[in-house]
């Protein structure tokens, strides 16, 4: 189907939408996501303004499953969002808001995410691998059981998240902030940690075996550092050579 053709189902599936929503259906015709697809694909902030709007109005479907796959969203608003399973990758979502938008198991493997405002966003078991999330907003996110192996995280807010065995094993996190994030049981194999904030952090159950140091964690190579009071720990934790923790009360 041509872009023109496609375009003008998608106006036509939208009017489709809007018919059904008057009607109190609760469920997207599958026939019509291909053609929503490419309304959110376009861009326009009227026909996505529409798309989010009528994504609200069918229940737990919405419009997850979409596939974006390479479309190019730059600083499009998707606050609130259903896009559960949906198929992000390579998508360049850079600057786009995420606020509380539902992304539980979509692909974003390889999505630019820079600058992206995802306070609240719900993805978990989300495939995030090497992604790109460079001062990204993840404030309260929740990313239990994603995958981030080899993700970029450069001055990314992971305050409050919720990360409980989420996979970063080779990520590189540089001037990530993660006071009051939950990293219980997290796979951080290889990852490289470097300027790191730290506060009620918890580590418990953690790998971070052959995690790569940088200057700003020698302290926990001395066992008596104020800053172990930043973070928590268990029997379970596995640490990198050299690192060694208070003995656990």
């Amino acid at each position: 189907m041509s872009g023109d053709k496609l375009a003008i189902g998608g106006v036509a599936a939208l009017a489709a939408l809007s018919t059904l929503k008057r009607r109190g259906s609760r469920t997207v015709p599958p026939k019509f996501k291909e053609q929503i697809a490419a309304l959110l694909k376009s861009g326009d902030p009227d026909q996505v303004a529409q798309v989010i709007e009528l994504n609200e109005s069918f229940g737990s479907e919405g419009l997850s499953g979409l596939d974006l796959s390479g479309a190019d969203l730059q600083g499009v608003n998707l606050s609130g969002a259903n896009l559960r399973g949906a198929d992000l990758r390579g998508a360049d979502l850079s600057g786009v808001s995420l606020f509380g938008a539902d992304l539980e198991e979509a692909n974003l493997s390889g999505a630019d995410l820079m600058n992206a405002n995802l306070y609240g966003t719900y993805l978990s078991r989300a495939n995030m691998t090497d992604a790109n999330l460079p001062f990204a907003n993840l404030r309260n996110a929740n990313l239990s059981g994603a995958v981030m192996r080899k993700a970029i995280l450069y001055r990314t807010d992971l305050r409050g998240a919720t990360m409980v065995e989420v996979d970063l094993r080779g990520a590189s996190l540089n001037g990530v902030r993660l006071a009051g994030a939950d990293l219980s049981h997290a796979e951080l194999n290889g990852a490289i940690l470097k300027e790191i904030s730290v506060g009620r952090t918890s580590l418990r159950g953690a790998n971070l075996f052959g995690a790569k140091l940088g200057p700003s964690f020698r302290w926990m190579k001395n066992p008596k550092a104020e800053l172990w009071t930043a973070i928590q720990w268990d029997e379970d934790t596995i640490w990198p050579r050299g690192v060694r923790p208070p003995r656990l009360r």
